[in-house]
């Protein structure tokens, strides 16, 4: 696969964070791929039979339309086949595993960033404060006539 570097501005906060992560890239990616589904209605991967309708959870992409506690982790799958176990089970399995999954559900996709004092609010202050200080002066200038 080829690699393509992206910049990414964080503030501190979310920089902290990312500095406890083990592979920021795959979380990112992980992140995009989640982020995709929202947009997506359907896997376009192929269904086998005994997923029951859902893509196979070992493919190295992961579908969150199937999937969307995340894979199941491979010795989990093993044990749902050879004990004939239920699907609820196999997505149990798949919460406990990805327990580091952020919830994307609820989360906001566009924010803006608070901006900077040396932007154009900052200099609207700025000339506000020129505004003010000749209203006083003028109103003052006036009362003394």
């Amino acid at each position: 696969m080829t690699r393509i570097i992206k910049s990414v501005s964080l503030d501190e906060s979310s920089a902290k964070i990312s500095d406890t992560l083990p592979n920021f890239s795959h979380f990112v990616r992980e992140c995009l791929y989640r982020h995709a589904v929202k947009q997506a209605s359907e896997c376009t991967q192929p269904k086998p039979e005994r997923f029951q309708g859902r893509c196979n959870p070992l493919s190295k992409i992961p579908c969150f339309v199937c999937w969307p506690n995340g894979k199941p982790p491979v010795e989990a799958v093993k044990q749902w086949s050879q004990d004939k176990l239920a699907m609820s089970w196999l997505d149990m399995k798949a919460k406990e595993h990805n327990q580091h999954l952020i919830d994307l559900a609820n989360m906001n996709t566009v924010q803006k960033s608070p901006r900077l004092p040396s932007e154009s609010r900052g200099r609207r202050t700025i000339l506000q404060k020129l505004v003010s200080s000749f209203n006083r002066d003028y109103l003052r200038r006036r009362r003394e006539r």
